[in-house]
């Protein structure tokens, strides 16, 4: 489905650099902190993940999906360890104007999006009934700047009702990063992450699905399955 960027996150613990999997050396991302990589499985490709601790623990990069007027699909598989605060998924380096994509802290709000940084807007999506700490789970946000409609996929399915937003990305948005956003109140991700995405475009209903029925035997819970069988996710 073409992303511009997808680090499988596979790499070694030691590892400093994440490659982007669908263009060689452009738009690797560069660990700050300490965040530890797990490839209990040996070199394997499919069920490794990276933790990361929610205080100083991230990936940056030169990537800079947020232009504005840009249509956006973000994806993961995110393993969040509590709700006691926000956890940011994907932010940049804005430290004014970062968007923003973002667990919200208490069991009730789950997920929300702010395109324009933490002054703006933007939207929440809830999901009843669904665990959402201690346990893997596949994260999808679509954003179709021609429409303003933004619709969040857990698990494959739509939990909650497509919203609008007023918001666009800034003119001045930052580059990617993930499990921060810069703009106060920073905020980080505790918990793991694997399978990350961005597609300059919208995908549809269909092809989330895809993705998550793909790899749901190697996300599975608690503790992701071995395998050896490799090859893109997306």
């Amino acid at each position: 489905d073409e992303p511009a960027l997808y680090w499988r996150m596979n790499e070694a613990s030691g590892a400093t650099t994440f490659i982007n999997s669908v263009a060689s050396g452009a738009y690797a991302g560069t660990k700050v902190g300490t965040p530890s990589g797990v490839s209990a499985f040996g070199a394997v490709l499919d069920g490794a993940y990276w933790d990361f601790n929610g205080s100083s623990d991230y990936i940056t990069s030169s990537y800079t999906p947020y232009a504005s007027g840009t249509s956006i699909t973000f994806e993961a598989w995110v393993n969040r360890r509590s709700n006691s605060t926000e956890d940011v998924i994907f932010g940049s380096s804005s430290s004014t104007n970062s968007p923003r994509l973002s667990f919200a802290s208490g069991a009730g709000e789950i997920v929300t999006f702010k395109p324009n940084g933490a002054s703006g807007t933007g939207v929440t999506f809830t999901a009843s009934g669904i665990a959402i700490t201690n346990t893997w789970n596949h994260i999808a946000l679509t954003f179709d700047n021609s429409t303003n409609d933004v619709k969040f996929y857990l698990n494959g399915e739509t939990p909650d009702s497509t919203k609008s937003t007023s918001d666009d990305f800034h003119a001045d948005p930052g580059d990617f990063e993930l499990a921060r956003s810069a703009t106060s109140p920073n905020s980080y991700f505790d918990g793991k992450i694997a399978e990350v995405a961005v597609y300059e475009k919208v995908l549809n209903s269909t092809q989330i699905a895809n993705h998550y029925n793909s790899r749901t035997k190697y996300f599975s819970n608690p503790t992701p399955s071995a395998s050896s069988e490799g090859g893109r996710l997306y």
